[in-house]
């Protein structure tokens, strides 16, 4: 993860905090991220913010924190459904929005 930010530093813990699970750094959509070791992407960094893919019990806590929306990749594009923006504003709550994630695509 090149740039240094909070979110890249965020990454980057989260990846030592899942690594006994196999989940390893990655890059998808053109973004640094994690994923599982089945290869699928739990959250990756977006303009300052994370992107996760979240289950649908997720979803109005989600959208309830100010500034969450739904990942659109471009403004041409439709949004990805699943996929919310958490921006840095509401950073304390990416780990838990991870362990979440890590639990939902795990099972899919």
């Amino acid at each position: 993860m090149t740039e240094s930010s909070r979110a890249s530093q965020e990454l980057a813990d989260l990846a030592d905090e899942f690594a006994a699970t196999g989940a390893k750094p990655g890059k998808m959509f053109g973004h640094h991220g994690l994923m599982t070791a089945q290869r699928k992407l739990i959250c990756f960094e977006h303009s300052g913010a994370i992107v996760f893919k979240l289950p649908p019990t997720a979803y109005d806590a989600v959208l309830a924190l100010e500034g969450t929306g739904v990942f659109k990749p471009r403004e041409d594009r439709p949004a990805m459904s699943n996929w919310y923006v958490v921006p840095e504003q509401h950073a304390s709550e990416w780990p838990a929005l991870a362990r979440a994630t890590f639990d939902y695509v795990s099972g899919c």
